[in-house]
């Protein structure tokens, strides 16, 4: 037996000189071989990361010595990512296993470059050694990678302090310095170049039914080893301080405090902040009308950097090769994260491109948030200088207890009113340009500085407009209320706040609630280690932030495919298919409790009014559900 067992452990093939491997790490079908293949000829990414590798061998006046590389840069990606939409960790050994795992002709023929020179030069280097690739040329191709594409490289062989690093940074040589720039453009490249053909994958009729809206997060992405030292000057614990640096220095620390965090401390429990060191990996996700139904949830860009580093540069940047693509734009619906950010690091960047904004505010942010020339911007619209004071509170009046929710859902709707009107005609680069609302034909309001136009007063003895009436008149010479037909206001005046949606009006909510429980369902597959696995550091065991990013965007690319799968298989279903649970006789999805009594509980968690002793009810008041095949 004990013969059969070391058989089949050293069928694996291990690289000539070393023992063989302690399990057998499993196969990759051809068919996934293929179309990572041709998901690599579509992107370009091998040929461009190859001419890199001569750009620097140039810049650097270094001559060619020794004999080129066994494996090449496609044969690496087009691994990693037949290994990502099989949900099989790309380790360095099983990415040397999936290269070295198929004889076949055909699918050997998909691993080889496009480049006939470089194809030539791949296989005169396994002729001199061996046809067999082993772990050491994949990891010397993957450190080349890294260099290629790492804004800043440090040493692997130790942990540094921040003192250190910095020394370290002084001390690089002007070459080094003047790549930083030049090494980011490059990973911005490849991520782009990898992520947006994603979007290629779904059929044209499909495509067709997104109008551009985007829902953005950061996600942390956790390496592989130890992070940072903390230092013990205390003598009763330690002080908070980090003093020392991980091997992977470009990596940072996420803090994460608990959604309960209240209740928690409320009823004694441990709240402490959630720390994960790792990148954040900022995405955007294709969300709207019809999404699920009409088009399916694709990640169409990202970024990856140092955590809580530059988030709206870092989102801004990551939006700007969709625009590049000629893709639609729409509006780029964001948490308090980026919010918070200034003008000119997120929210000017954002809309230069095009796009409008749907975001949220803190509670201390609520209110009248900036004022020119007489008009309020109230959480993020402008109004004239007439909208009453307990409008301007209704949100935080209702957050605090205030009102009750329809006296809140009232107020919300009745600020439509003394909302400023655009007037489209007039609209320049720098300036919005407004009408007051109560001036001209379309007036949404009446006041005694303004008459009201003969149209207007035709609407309202007809009964088909209500016009708001103007108690809280303010100061006539106001330019906003003196000025006879429209009012200018720059763009810079609140850029950090504006936003088109008002805010918690029911279009916001329709928008906001819905497009944030996409992407966070988008996480939660990403990170889940039966879909995207991005949560298990142990999965990409790399050191550089090159080796990491070509690892996050082969699983982003996977998690791509199975969502575009999963969503043709919806759509291509039979229009007889309900799409939910049919219901138990009692007319609910019942499931059983944890309680003792095993008194049965709605799929929400909450118990039934009164326990069911009788029999249930005959089987024709249930409604007819068709049978699913």
């Amino acid at each position: 037996m004990l013969e059969r067992v070391w058989q089949a452990l050293a069928s694996n093939q291990s690289p000539p000189g070393t023992g063989a491997t302690h399990v057998t790490l499993p196969d990759v079908a051809p068919i996934w071989i293929r179309l990572a293949a041709d998901y690599v000829d579509v992107t370009g990414v091998d040929t461009m990361i190859e001419q890199w590798f001569e750009d620097d061998r140039v810049s650097q006046e270094k001559r060619k010595a020794g004999r080129h590389g066994k494996v090449s840069v496609r044969e690496y990606l087009v691994a990693s990512i037949a290994c990502a939409i099989n949900r099989i960790p790309a380790s360095l050994d099983q990415i040397v296993h999936v290269i070295n795992q198929h004889k076949s002709k055909k699918v050997r023929a998909r691993f080889e470059p496009n480049d006939p020179i470089r194809l030539e030069q791949i296989r005169r280097a396994r002729q001199i050694t061996s046809k067999r690739i082993d772990d050491s040329s994949v990891q010397r191709l993957a450190a080349k990678i890294n260099e290629a594409i790492s804004p800043k490289i440090y040493p692997a062989d130790r942990h540094y302090s921040h003192a250190e690093l910095e020394e370290y940074d002084r001390q690089r040589s002007q070459w080094d310095r003047d790549m930083i720039p030049v090494r980011q453009k490059r990973m911005d490249d490849v991520t782009s170049a990898m992520l947006l053909p994603s979007w290629l994958l779904v059929p044209e009729e499909h495509r067709r039914e997104w109008r551009g809206d985007v829902t953005s997060d950061a996600t942390v992405v956790p390496i592989w080893g130890r992070g940072h030292k903390r230092c013990k000057c205390k003598k009763n614990g330690e002080c908070g301080h980090w003093t020392s640096e991980a091997i992977d220095a470009n990596a940072g620390w996420h803090a994460k405090q608990e959604d309960n965090r209240p209740y928690a401390e409320r009823d004694g429990n441990d709240a402490d902040t959630e720390y994960t060191h790792g990148y954040d990996y900022h995405y955007n996700l294709t969300t709207g009308p019809g999404v699920g139904t009409l088009f399916p949830a694709i990640i169409l860009s990202g970024r990856v950097d140092r955590p809580a580093h530059a988030p709206g540069k870092n989102l801004a940047d990551s939006l700007a090769c969709i625009k590049l693509a000629g893709l639609p734009l729409g509006h780029v619906t964001t948490d308090l994260g980026y919010s918070q950010q200034s003008p000119e690091s997120y929210a000017g960047l954002v809309k230069g491109m095009g796009y409008d904004l749907v975001m949220m505010y803190k509670g201390n942010q609520l209110g009248v948030q900036h004022t020119y020339k007489g008009c309020k911007l109230v959480e993020g619209t402008w109004y004239g200088p007439c909208l009453p004071q307990k409008l301007v509170d209704a949100n935080s009046d209702y957050d605090n207890g205030k009102i009750d929710y329809q006296t809140w859902r009232t107020r919300i709707k009745a600020r439509e009113a003394y909302a400023l009107r655009p007037k489209s005609d007039t609209q320049n680069e720098t300036s919005y340009v407004f009408r007051c609302p109560g001036h001209g034909d379309g007036a949404t309001a009446t006041c005694d500085y303004r008459k009201v136009t003969r149209n207007d007063a035709a609407l309202v003895e007809a009964g088909r407009k209500t016009l708001a009436v103007v108690v809280n008149h303010p100061d006539k010479d106001l330019p906003s209320c003196s000025n006879k037909a429209s009012i200018s206001i720059p763009k810079s005046e609140g850029a950090r706040w504006l936003q088109k949606l008002s805010y918690k009006s029911d279009k916001w909510i329709a928008v906001y609630g819905p497009e944030r429980n996409q992407i966070e369902g988008k996480n939660g597959e990403a990170k889940n280690s039966l879909l995207g696995s991005l949560a298990q550091a142990g999965d990409r065991r790399h050191v550089g932030m090159g080796k990491q990013v070509i690892a996050i965007l082969a699983r982003t690319i996977a998690t791509n495919v199975h969502s575009l799968l999963r969503f043709l298989k919806k759509a291509d279903a039979p229009v007889s298919d309900p799409g939910f649970t049919p219901l138990s006789p009692f007319g609910h999805a019942w499931r059983r409790s944890d309680d003792k009594d095993h008194t049965p509980h709605r799929v929400t968690g909450r118990t039934v009014a009164e326990p069911i002793n009788e029999p249930p009810p005959p089987p024709s008041i249930v409604p007819d559900i068709p049978e699913v095949a």
